[in-house]
């Protein structure tokens, strides 16, 4: 079996992100995820972001804004948490600030299969619209 060439300090599969308001993701996921910014590059009007990636945990996601040419690209995501209670708590905050949605886990999933804990915060799942945000429904 061959061996992957990986760059160190990332890993073989990395999800790549292209959405409205890539810099509200960022916030959001360093504020509620603790991410952390590994790098940001900028396109020639200095605020958008051309590309970008984040670190949560010892994974990468890679982020950039959309455009005509590279159309929204999101993707569901599995994130876990040192302490999703807390996490719950930073998101709710920021969506009493923002347009930003927040769902629980259905009872009848809880009650079906058991969560482990740092997962959905014992019950609860975090949801955050990016490519559709709240006002455009």
């Amino acid at each position: 079996m061959n061996s992957l060439n990986v760059p160190e300090g990332y890993q073989a599969v990395m999800p790549y992100l292209i959405l409205h308001n890539a810099k509200d993701f960022m916030d959001w996921a360093m504020s509620v995820l603790d991410a952390t910014e590994k790098m940001r590059s900028l396109r020639d009007d200095n605020s958008t972001i051309a590309h970008a990636e984040l670190f949560i945990g010892e994974s990468t996601i890679m982020v950039a804004e959309a455009s005509e040419q590279w159309t929204v690209n999101n993707a569901g995501m599995f994130v876990y948490v040192a302490n999703a209670d807390e996490a719950y708590s930073r998101a709710w905050r920021m969506v009493q600030r923002q347009s930003w949605r927040l769902r629980t886990c259905p009872t009848e999933e809880v009650a079906e299969s058991p969560i482990p804990s740092g997962m959905c915060g014992g019950r609860r799942r975090l949801y955050k619209s990016i490519a559709e945000p709240t006002g455009l429904n």
